[in-house]
């Protein structure tokens, strides 16, 4: 069906409430925008405003309509303000994607950005699944995963963070701790589920990581740092975040680090666009420390651990495995 034109019509005259007003709206006039609404009705089969002397009020249809229509009409004013990038003034709006837990870095990037092209309006969004960047949901995205292998995406290194297996002293007061590996099977863990691209299992521990051992089932990494915290079970977790943290504990530990990478991804119509450059510019200005002093060259770079899917078990059957 294309009638976007009576569409746009039809969410006006359901936002303002009168013919009248929607007419004065669209400039146009009134008998045009009843004819529109008719035409509407008539292609859909069904009734999309009550009438009367007050005014248009939708029906349930006409709700999903407006629904509908609002959503196009915001892409369509994105946009209209992303072609005006190409201007020397930057306007627009530029989303951004991340884990809940990358909101300080990308607040200062933001805080810098805005300074610099006021025009610009940035929207954060918090996501822990990697955004279909062909579709524009987000315009850059900041991920700790393995490197993404989509054709039309842009891959940039942004930092390197160190990981540590971390359990809390109430866990271990419960369970004990593993004193090797092989006594991992034997310990509750917290994880990402089986289903997500982004992680994976470390191979020196993965082997020895039951199904039946993951009692939390998460992708979030703060969430899976606030179940070791509170001593939920053992888990993955930034060893710069841990040392923020009181009574975590590293368990054993590998003999070399392990090393996840943070990168900037975008599409490759839009990395080019000063819109996009110009906030790469901020983030990688903002560019955190390292956790600790690394020897990349010996570190053993791979992608962000945790473990694979969840099931809560009962509790005593790990504290009699202990």
């Amino acid at each position: 069906m294309n009638m976007w034109t009576e569409i746009h019509t039809a969410m006006l005259v359901g936002r303002e409430g009168t013919v009248r007003a929607a007419a004065e709206r669209l400039g146009i006039h009134r008998a045009t925008v009843s004819r529109h609404i008719d035409t509407l009705e008539e292609n859909l089969e069904t009734k999309l405003f009550l009438r009367h002397q007050h005014g248009y009020t939708p029906t349930p249809a006409g709700r999903q309509l407006m629904n509908a229509a609002e959503k196009a009409d915001l892409a369509i004013t994105d946009f209209h303000s992303f072609l005006q990038t190409t201007a020397n003034d930057l306007v627009g709006r530029l989303t951004v994607s991340a884990v809940s837990k990358a909101a300080p870095l990308i607040r200062s990037a933001t805080k810098r950005y805005c300074e610099e092209h006021p025009g610009v309006k940035v929207r954060f969004n918090p996501t822990v699944e990697m955004p279909k960047l062909e579709l524009f949901g987000s315009h850059i995205s900041v991920r700790a995963c393995k490197k993404p292998d989509h054709p039309d995406y842009v891959v940039l290194p942004f930092y390197r963070f160190s990981i540590g297996l971390y359990a809390h002293r109430s866990y271990a007061d419960v369970y004990g701790l593993p004193r090797d590996l092989s006594e991992l099977c034997r310990h509750r863990f917290i994880g990402a589920s089986e289903t997500s691209d982004e992680f994976d299992v470390p191979s020196t521990y993965g082997d020895f990581v039951r199904e039946e051992n993951i009692v939390l089932e998460t992708n979030d990494p703060s969430v899976v740092l606030d179940g070791i915290s509170n001593g939920i079970g053992i888990g993955f977790a930034s060893k710069s975040e841990a040392s923020k943290q009181d009574g975590l504990i590293e368990i054993l530990p590998p003999q070399e680090p392990i090393v996840a990478q943070v990168w900037i991804i975008t599409h490759m119509d839009v990395h080019r666009t000063r819109l996009i450059q110009e906030f790469i510019a901020c983030l990688k200005s903002c560019t955190p420390q390292a956790d600790a002093p690394i020897s990349f060259s010996a570190a053993r770079s791979i992608n962000p651990p945790t473990v694979i899917s969840a099931r809560v078990d009962n509790a005593a059957e790990f504290r009699d495995a202990s």
